[in-house]
């Protein structure tokens, strides 16, 4: 196998490059990982990974995690890790992976979970993603949101994003599900009961969040039996998408 690329035409860097754009990334189940630690831990994840691309003289840095990942590489020179890279800083070193089993079939969640309606900041995303792996809110349910392996996420969920599990979902689908496995939805909500003073008994429960302008849908507003909210003061009005989420799962962790 030649496995030397110096040129942007060759049809495997086309094909790479395709995958930054999430129509592609789609259509291909496959995404493009830049920089060690983001591919070690999809590697690690156990993310089937299909080929490897680093900067020639970075070839032997890499070598140990080439030989283990047992697939296709090739070596490139700078313009191309420029070619490929979203990075102000790139390693030299990408992968492509599989992502067919992470787009698998909707399951449900086998722990305390979170539900995401229509939010479109990426850094939102990634922040509330390594907040609920730290947390155990293992499963994540999408709706009209952001994808969630676009780099901006996945940088910004320092790489947890391949230890839990991620699903987009309709809103009919998500209500089948609530249903059918008896789950408790609460939302977050500035009207609802202080978080401090909230004991109820959950059982299985998941959180919605919403929208970072729009708040939460009034489906779901109409499918959680409960409402919390974080006290405040000064005059503050609302926090951050991600920084309620993520302080809403500490507190809730204690919940039973």
């Amino acid at each position: 196998m030649n496995n030397i690329i110096t040129s942007v035409s060759n049809p495997i860097i086309i094909d790479a490059k395709k995958l930054l754009d999430k129509k592609y990334r789609k259509l291909y189940n496959a995404v493009l990982l830049e920089g060690a630690k983001f591919i070690f831990d999809a590697f690690d994840s156990k993310l089937p990974i299909l080929k490897v691309f680093v900067l020639s003289n970075k070839f032997a840095d890499y070598k140990d995690f080439i030989e283990k990942a047992n697939c296709p590489y090739y070596l490139i020179d700078e313009h191309l890790v420029k070619y490929l890279s979203e990075s102000e800083s790139p390693q030299g070193l990408f992968a492509e992976f599989d992502i067919t089993k992470k787009m698998s079939r909707l399951k449900p969640p086998d722990s305390n979970f979170l539900v995401l309606d229509c939010l479109q900041d990426p850094g939102n995303l990634g922040t509330i993603v390594r907040t609920a792996t730290a947390c155990d809110f293992n499963t994540i349910y999408l709706i009209n949101s952001v994808d969630f392996l676009s780099s901006k996420v996945i940088r910004s969920s320092a790489g947890t994003i391949f230890k839990i599990n991620v699903y987009n979902i309709s809103y009919e689908e998500l209500l089948t599900l609530v249903k059918q496995h008896k789950l408790t939805l609460v939302s977050a909500d500035m009207k609802g009961e202080n978080i401090y003073s909230f004991s109820k008994e959950l059982g299985r429960f998941g959180i919605v969040i919403g929208n970072e302008g729009n708040g939460i849908s009034q489906t779901l507003k109409q499918a959680c039996k409960y409402n919390v909210s974080l006290p405040m003061k000064n005059n503050v009005e609302s926090l951050n998408a991600g920084v309620s989420a993520s302080v809403l799962m500490y507190l809730m962790q204690e919940v039973k």
